[in-house]
């Protein structure tokens, strides 16, 4: 651990703004977020929220901070530039849960309260859509690789899972005990469920979502996090005072940190390499610097489909492909939190829009879907 910093009352919930290394701590006993410069773990603003914030996510394409009140039922959003607030968002009956499509350019907000997801347009702050969903949705994600949103029942009533692209439902899982928080773990293309009543990490894989793995944790396990570059997921265990470290295809339990009382939440910085843990109960934040990458299958670190290594050169991404597979390459670049915000193609690609930071280029190919990593 490498300090403790300061926070508002009731530290609850983070999340990290890459293009201004930046990480914004909201209060859940107050109606205010706090925001840390990574650089020099400092507190650089106080920004007031329209209520208590519950959660919050960073949307890198459009520079906000998303922070939701489920009290208020709203979203607060927050210009990452200036820390000011730009707008305030409707949602469906008390909202406890948010993820990002980058590539869709929309924000799913699940609603407990009238077991809906209401679906917001990121580019102009809208409501698309309310899509009825399980009972008392409490957690979702998106795996951007099929189109396919994960919602989690507070009511037991299992994992629903949604076609993105025509907000349909295609299933509702009942092997993977809920209520859970889904995380999507880009190398693997799995999705790694914490189990919160369970005390356990399900891993699911394959078109059937199979579960593939069960890891036992200390605790409930509440937020997962997975980890650029070292291909881990970290997972918050609330009453057991731990951060569980677990291999990125969550096959193998790496190791368990000591951290403050009741993490609820996490957030990365891959500029710093740190990772922050607020202690629920103890007014405090960990401080977590991961020191060695895991082990990754030498398959993954080549370039697939391409002659050189990618790189960004002046806001251009060059993709060099064999001619006899250009008509049929097809890539995308995915950003830190494995969320695709751009399709690619053989040649120039102008990515100049995109703040600095660690993307992953995926690859579909005759033998399946590769990722190698790329720095902006």
């Amino acid at each position: 651990m490498l300090r403790v910093l300061p926070a508002g009352d009731g530290p609850y919930v983070l999340c990290y703004a890459d293009a201004v290394d930046r990480v914004y701590c909201g209060n859940g006993d107050g109606s205010d977020v706090t925001v840390f410069d990574c650089w020099n773990d400092s507190v650089s603003a106080v920004v007031p929220t329209a209520g208590a914030p519950f959660r919050m996510l960073y949307d890198a394409a459009h520079a906000k901070v998303y922070c939701l009140s489920n009290a208020g039922s709203e979203l607060t959003v927050i210009d990452a530039a200036s820390d000011s607030v730009l707008a305030t968002v409707p949602t469906g009956g008390y909202p406890v849960a948010m993820c990002l499509d980058s590539a869709a350019a929309r924000l799913y907000c699940a609603d407990y309260g009238s077991n809906t997801v209401t679906v917001v347009s990121t580019e102009n702050d809208s409501v698309l859509a309310g899509l009825p969903v399980v009972a008392e949705p409490n957690a979702l994600v998106v795996n951007p690789d099929r189109n396919r949103l994960y919602v989690s029942s507070h009511g037991g009533q299992g994992l629903m899972v949604i076609d993105t692209d025509a907000d349909t439902v295609l299933t509702t899982l009942t092997t993977v005990p809920t209520p859970c928080f889904p995380c999507y773990s880009p190398l693997s293309g799995r999705v790694l469920c914490s189990s919160v009543y369970a005390g356990m990490v399900s891993v699911l894989a394959g078109p059937d979502d199979s579960v593939v793995a069960a890891q036992p944790t200390p605790g409930s396990p509440w937020a997962t996090c997975w980890m650029p570059g070292f291909d881990k997921a970290y997972v918050a265990c609330y009453g057991g005072g731990a951060v569980v470290v677990l291999s990125g295809d969550g096959e193998r339990l790496l190791t368990t940190i000591d951290v403050g009382a009741d993490p609820f939440w996490m957030a990365w910085s891959p500029d710093s390499n740190r990772t922050y843990v607020p202690s629920a109960s103890g007014n405090s934040i960990s401080v977590i610097r991961d020191s060695a990458p895991s082990a990754i299958s030498g398959d993954r670190l080549s370039w697939f489909g391409t002659s050189h290594p990618p790189a960004i050169v002046r806001g251009v991404l060059e993709l060099e492909v064999d001619s006899r597979q250009q008509s049929e390459y097809m890539a995308g670049l995915l950003d830190a939190a494995g969320r695709k915000v751009t399709e690619l193609h053989a040649g120039a690609n102008d990515v100049s829009r995109l703040a600095p930071g660690v993307y992953f280029l995926q690859t579909r190919e005759a033998d399946g879907v590769h990722r190698v990593m790329v720095v902006r």
